[in-house]
């Protein structure tokens, strides 16, 4: 059993409630002299100073998260220098935290005739607006199956390469927008965005390749000493990755819902349709019929994570040589000439999901990472 470290921003975060400011609310006060006081910060009417302040809470009686480890790994050598690792990991995590909001007003549409009543009035502290709280009630859980060959350095070679195929699902990722929405669509219902995790990832592989080109005293070919300094004891390095993308969200860029919490609303999945195109493009990588505004307020049902980013392709390499010092065998200088993202491979980055502009949704307008990287060092070791 692993304990997590307490998030501390969430604690610091109270120091921005309105008991923890000192401060002249209008320009033509006396400095130091407050003019905000409970009589008459949050009132009704014309004499209210601030309207619906926005405020923050942090559960008191907080419970440390804690994640449950499960592994079995069995391992076989053939010969020397090759070996195979398969084995499972599953981790059970209770106690997440996440955010939500103590003041969400329920959508109209689920309260009596469904009539569009104000949002005070279907809140349950109407003078204030959100009122931001850290829980501890999130749970997740995660499995995976992993395959490992190792080579050892023999004969100028060591490979290592692995693939994994894993599921994380969880109901709070992260209380800081790890990649999903900061609140959940329905801040009564935290259990409903149980979903894959912001970075989950289902197949990864990862190979690595350590070469020592056969040239030098004792090797394949051995130069004169001349050439020896020049062309001997060079080394080649490549680590090769192939991921599967990411889970990502569709939502609605106005308060549709009439919640006052207009970026987490998500639209209705229209039945029938599929996500995937007939051909996945740049300009469409969703079905972008495949999902509908709902009507104003209700939420819509499409599931926290429904779709899937594209994944990366990536490919680093590096060429070293050691040179050792004459007056010193302890010294040597190192010469590294390295490339990352040497295929210069775009890795496209998430498609825009806001269904209400039509210009962009479903469009991939960014990428992950960077492009081609040549990097040329030196280092002294002593």
């Amino acid at each position: 059993m692993y304990y997590n470290q307490e998030f501390a921003n969430a604690r610091f975060d109270i120091a921005r409630n309105l008991a923890g400011r000192i401060q002249n609310f209008a320009d033509n006060g006396t400095l130091g002299v407050p003019t905000i006081h409970w009589s008459n910060a949050v009132t009704t009417g014309a004499t209210a100073l601030i309207t619906k302040p926005y405020s923050f809470t942090y559960q008191s009686d907080h419970k440390t998260t804690h994640t449950h480890v499960f592994e079995v790994d069995i391992q076989k050598q053939l010969g020397s220098n090759l070996s195979f690792e398969i084995g499972y990991v599953g981790t059970l995590s209770r106690n997440l935290y996440g955010m939500r909001d103590r003041n969400w007003a329920i959508p109209p549409g689920y309260i009596g005739n469904g009539a569009i009543t104000s949002i005070a009035s279907r809140t349950p502290y109407p003078n204030y607006g959100s009122i931001q709280d850290i829980y501890d009630f999130g749970f997740g859980n995660y499995n995976s199956f992993a395959f490992k060959v190792t080579k050892r350095y023999s004969n100028g070679v060591s490979v290592i390469g692995s693939y994994t195929y894993s599921k994380s699902l969880d109901d709070s990722s992260s209380i800081r927008n790890a990649g999903s929405q900061l609140f959940p669509q329905n801040d009564l219902c935290i259990p409903c965005e149980y979903a894959p995790s912001d970075f989950d990832v289902r197949h990864r592989v990862v190979a690595s390749v350590n070469y020592s080109l056969p040239i030098g005293a004792g090797k394949l070919w051995a130069p004169t000493k001349a050439l020896d300094l020049i062309l001997g004891e060079w080394e080649f390095n490549t680590i090769a990755t192939f991921q599967t993308g990411r889970p990502y969200n569709v939502g609605l860029s106005t308060n549709n819902s009439d919640t006052d919490l207009s970026p987490y609303d998500r639209p209705n999945r229209v039945v029938g349709v599929p996500l995937s195109p007939a051909h996945r493009t740049i300009s469409e990588w969703f079905n972008t019929a495949a999902f509908a505004v709902p009507t104003f307020g209700y939420l819509g049902n499409t599931a926290r994570g429904m779709l899937t980013g594209p994944g990366i392709e990536n490919f680093d390499m590096a060429l070293h040589k050691s040179f050792n010092m004459p007056y010193n065998e302890h010294h040597q200088l190192q010469i590294r000439f390295e490339t990352f993202n040497t295929l210069n491979h775009v890795n496209p980055g998430v498609p825009s999901t806001a269904i209400q502009t039509p210009s962009t949704y479903g469009r991939i307008t960014s990428q992950q990472g960077n492009p081609r990287e040549l990097q040329l060092a030196a280092k002294y070791v002593f």
